[in-house]
């Protein structure tokens, strides 16, 4: 093998690096067990003891590799974390509207056709959800005012600065428009961002879906849906207060500290500090901080003029007590905590009692930023001096524009402009205010808190602080942003149990162990010692694809589970398709040796091609994926590279490891079982094409003929909108009977239940308020479901998961998965043609696709006729395209195998070569079809029901692709190739061609 020292290399850095960052899963894996193993009592996990545990080693170092400490959190960042639907959750899909945008641009404009306009493009927008919403409103509006321009609208001062005035062009306006809507998206996906950080879930995932305004959201391990919605779709608080001097609230601290002190003193209840006593806690602290001089002390040094020595000695000796034991000040100026106590100094701030204590006009915020000191992190916080209607003085109304800048000295600043109303309060404000801070506030946490160096007119202002360059843009988002620019609205929706989250953990790992282990027997005894390696090889490529999930932070979900498999059974293809070439060419009388050199050399081509047509078709899942679609296809498109170095580079080295010396009795290829299985078969497969023809048609009429009669495809509710509830009971129950009741409660809108995975649960789906996808229509929609729950009291029904899908994300799912389809058959035929040079083979090969997308929806209504009730959603859509891919796989095999005999023997036509390079390939397709097909359907049976409808497609697919392969593909080159006239009707090779393509193989 050339380059064996780089394959080894590459080989080692590769495994280092899975190893390195496989290790933090098994760290993470131990920490949440001794959290486990803390909060168990007489066998019952106290969930509030177990969060505790993890809490308090959420910072501190729980591991070290190479000298470098890493904490929980670090260990959480890089582990190979678990989907929503392995840990339960909450999957949502925000989409912000744009109508309010345009109205806020317009002024509020009350313009009769500007509104007429509006509604127009609101309406047009249901009709065609994949349009740009500036765009139907611009037809809208020419519709609605024709001849009369936008600018009469839009000019304004508002938009003065976008370049706006009365001769701008309707062109102008809507590029200025669309642009704002494009800002507004990405200012309201980093509010979300922030306060999806903000509310401490472990390993949140937030990110936009390309090309819409929508923003996705997955919250592992959440277990109150109404208070993430609310989360979501509440708007932020932008606000500017005013800041107290430390000075002039210490009385007011110290009589809240005696109180709290006082208070713990009677109860006999002491402040629990953790990791440290009290005094040794608070020294430490104040001393990380910067200053030796506790809070206390300060107040005692500062009452020494007025009260007894006496009283100074009390106050110092309550030093590391109450409330001081937490605070610590940096400077005249400053107070801060570690982060670490933020929880406990709130909770002594709001004991009524001390609240009653303090100035009513004085309240406590927290900076946004911890600050590191000595390995310890501390929070600012900062006393905020409230007027008496407890409104801020000015709020984020008032920020028309905020963008980075730098300073006089180069520094990264953040400049701001007022409206005329804000610039006035702003005089006002900072004029006030000279030589005092002004705290600027986002959702309740200070951002900023400038010292005013004198009143400043105008609305002018900039920020100055130790930021980055990334810190400066992000400050001045968050201040154009001061609340959600536009509403948003839950579009789609999913809330998994974790009940349901582990049963999904157990199935997904029974269902891969099985089929794991079913590959490895069945290659160890068809190929022997090389189907051993076969499987050392298929252990490093399981390896490799979770060493580079976890490396990439990708979560790993149900249908990556299933990609996995898949990845690891088509891997074995290549396995399969060297060892084939490797016994085609032993039985022609090679040695060990050079039969090896030469298998791998001639399987090259053909696994080089497979791998292409895999890449594409997960390069197109991944782009015009979502969910659970787009973590398949991730998982596929890293297993296309784990397979190729696996199978084809550490295999041979292995392999020729193997042979060195001893080389006939070190390494076989065949067993007693498979030595002459498949050997010198000759069936005349083209000839049968016609009736193969016949039957495809004949299956693929029924299946859509029955379609029709069932009244059109059995439609997910990710493709047609509505609701979906899984409610486990406590007894078996019967699906038409709970269908036949709740069908009224939903006022005869579509209704579907059927039993999910056992007897006693059901898939409850409803169309029911589809169209409203307001909170409102969900609550109302779960409350006629409880309702109608109600008569099976007796059977205990719990909701475990719900799920959502809006009818314009619904009829987006659709048009993508379709153009998906239709981008992936139009990739294949470029590469093919480009490959192949004819174009007789991509045509071939896209029918034969084609057929077998048609064969696998057709079977869906025949296995409805036949009492098995599946669903087409988006992941059956991922199940088609890998049967594409599989089919696609198998057919360029073939190809390959044609070609190589067309260029060996060039006298010979194509109809004399296609059924001896079918017959030559029939083992291989038949022994990776048979190691594919056992592993979907152990995924059939132990899988579970939200992967029935994909291994039932893919079951249906890996026959359909094999016998298209066959029967199919290649038939149909002989049917448009000129070249068929030159040699006589394929059969059985003529006594002529034997022999020269004996000679080709040899």
């Amino acid at each position: 093998m050339r380059n064996k020292g780089i394959v080894i290399a590459l080989t080692l850095i590769v495994s280092a690096l899975c190893v390195y960052f496989l290790y933090f899963t098994f760290v993470s894996r131990r920490v949440q067990a001794d959290a486990v193993t803390y909060a168990t009592h007489n066998g019952t996990v106290d969930q509030n003891k177990r969060q505790h545990y993890l809490d308090s080693v959420w910072r501190a170092p729980v591991t070290s590799v190479l000298g470098a400490d890493y904490t929980y959190r670090d260990v959480r960042a890089s582990e190979l974390g678990l989907g929503l639907d392995l840990k339960g959750g909450m999957h949502v899909t925000l989409e912000v509207s744009p109508v309010e945008i345009v109205r806020a641009m317009a002024g509020n404009s009350k313009d009769a056709k500007f509104n007429q306009a509006l509604r127009r493009a609101q309406e047009l927008q249901k009709q065609n959800p994949s349009t740009a919403f500036t765009a139907l409103f611009g037809q809208a509006w020419r519709e609605a005012a024709p001849g009369d321009k936008l600018a009469r609208i839009f000019a304004n001062t508002t938009n003065r600065s976008r370049g706006i005035d009365a001769g701008s062009s309707d062109e102008k306006v809507l590029r200025e428009i669309d642009q704002e809507v494009e800002e507004a998206i990405t200012r309201a996906f980093t509010i979300l961002r922030t306060r999806v950080d903000k509310f401490g879930v472990n390993q949140p995932n937030i990110q936009r879906v390309k090309g819409t305004g929508r923003i996705q959201v997955e919250l592992p391990g959440v277990d109150n849906p109404d208070r993430i919605r609310k989360l979501l779709q509440s708007q932020a608080k932008l606000e500017f207060w005013e800041v107290w001097n430390l000075q002039e609230i210490i009385p007011a601290l110290q009589q809240a500290n005696e109180l709290i002190i006082a208070q713990d003193k009677v109860s006999k209840t002491a402040p629990a500090v953790a990791a440290a006593t009290p005094a040794a806690a608070g020294d430490t602290a104040a001393q990380a901080a910067g200053d030796t001089t506790s809070l206390a002390a300060q107040l005692a040094n500062k009452n020494k003029t007025t009260k007894a020595a006496a009283k100074d000695s009390s106050a110092a000796s309550q030093q590391n007590q109450g409330l001081f034991q937490y605070l610590i000040p940096v400077d005249p100026y400053t107070l801060v905590a570690q982060l670490r106590d933020t929880a406990r100094v709130n909770a002594l701030l709001a004991r009524p009692e001390v609240k009653a204590s303090l100035p009513p006009n004085l309240t406590f915020m927290w900076g946004s930023k911890p600050d590191t000191r000595d390995k310890k992190e501390f929070l600012t916080i900062y006393p905020i001096r409230k007027a008496r209607d407890q409104q801020a003085p000015i709020s984020g109304e008032v920020v028309s524009d905020a963008r980075q800048d730098y300073d006089q000295q180069g520094q990264p600043e953040v400049s701001m402009q007022m409206n005329p109303s804000g610039a006035k309060k702003w005089q006002k404000l900072t004029g006030a205010n000279v030589n005092r801070q002004v705290a600027i506030v986002l959702d309740d946490l200070v951002q900023s808190a400038p010292r005013v160096n004198g009143e400043i007119a105008g609305g002018n202002s900039s920020i100055s602080g130790s930021f980055d360059i990334d810190e400066a843009q992000d400050l001045a988002t968050k201040l154009k942003s001061g609340k959600l620019p536009a509403p948003t609205r839950i579009v789609e929706e999913a809330v998994v149990g974790p009940s349901l989250g582990q049963e999904a953990i157990n199935q997904g790992l029974y269902s891969s162990l099985a089929g794991l282990g079913i590959i490895m027997i069945f290659m160890a005894f068809y190929y022997g010692r090389a189907g051993l390696v076969a499987d050392a090889a298929l252990l490093f490529n399981m390896f490799l694809i979770l060493g580079v999930l976890a490396q990439f932070s990708t979560a790993l979900t149900l249908p990556g589970i299933a990609g996995m498999i898949l990845v690891i059974a088509t891997s074995v293809d290549a396995n399969v398709l060297i060892f084939e070439r490797i016994r085609e060419e032993l039985n022609h009388g090679l040695s060990h040796k050079d039969a090896i050199n030469k298998g791998y050399s001639r399987a090259f081509t053909a696994i080089f091609d497979t791998n292409v047509t895999t890449l594409i078709i997960a390069i197109i899942l991944g782009f015009f994926g979502t969910g659970p679609v787009q973590n398949f296809a991730v998982t596929l498109g890293i297993g296309v590279f784990t397979s190729f170095l696996s199978a084809f580079f550490v295999s041979r080295l292995i392999i020729e490891w193997l042979i060195k010396g001893k080389e006939t009795t070190r390494i076989t290829f065949s067993t007693f079982l498979s030595r002459n299985l498949f050997q010198n078969v000759n069936f005349d497969i083209v000839g049968k094409r016609y009736i193969a023809y016949a039957l495809s048609s004949s299956i693929i009429v029924i299946g859509f003929i029955l379609m029709f009669i069932q009244g059109g495809p059995n439609l997910g509710v990710d493709f047609r909108g509505g609701r979906a509830y899984v409610v486990d009971f406590s007894q078996p129950m019967v699906a038409s009977d709970v269908r036949e009741h709740l069908h009224g409660v939903f006022q005869n809108a579509g209704t579907e239940v059927k039993t999910y995975g056992s007897p006693d649960r059901l898939r409850i789906t409803t169309g029911y308020l589809a169209d409203d996808e307001s909170v409102a229509a969900d609550q109302k929609v779960r409350a006629a479901l409880d309702k109608g729950l109600d008569q099976y009291a007796s059977a205990k029904p719990v909701v475990q998961s719900t799920s959502k899908v809006g009818a314009t994300i619904a009829d987006d799912i659709k048009k993508t998965s379709v153009l998906s389809l239709g981008l992936t058959l139009l990739a294949i035929f470029v590469y093919v043609l480009f490959r192949f040079e004819k174009w007789q083979y991509s045509m071939a090969a896209v029918v034969a696709l084609f057929h077998d997308a048609l064969f696998v929806i057709a079977c869906y209504p025949i296995a409805r006729a036949l009492g098995m009730n599946l669903e087409i959603d988006q992941v059956f859509v991922a199940a088609v395209l890998t049967v594409i891919g599989y089919s696609m796989n198998d057919t360029v095999v073939i190809y390959d195998r044609i070609r190589e005999y067309l260029k060996e023997n060039p006298n010979l036509t194509f109809a004399q070569v296609v059924n001896p390079a079918l017959n030559s390939t029939f083992s291989r397709t038949m022994i990776t079809a048979t190691t594919i097909l056992m592993v979907v359907t152990v995924l059939f049976f132990f899988g579970g029901e939200t992967l029935r409808s994909f291994s039932f497609a893919m079951i249906v697919g890996m026959i359909i692709g094999t016998y298209s392969s066959l029967f199919i593909a290649a038939p149909l080159i002989l049917d448009t190739s000129a070249g068929k006239a030159k040699g006589s009707e394929p059969g059985a090779p003529t006594d002529a061609a034997a022999p020269k393509l004996s000679t080709a193989l040899q």
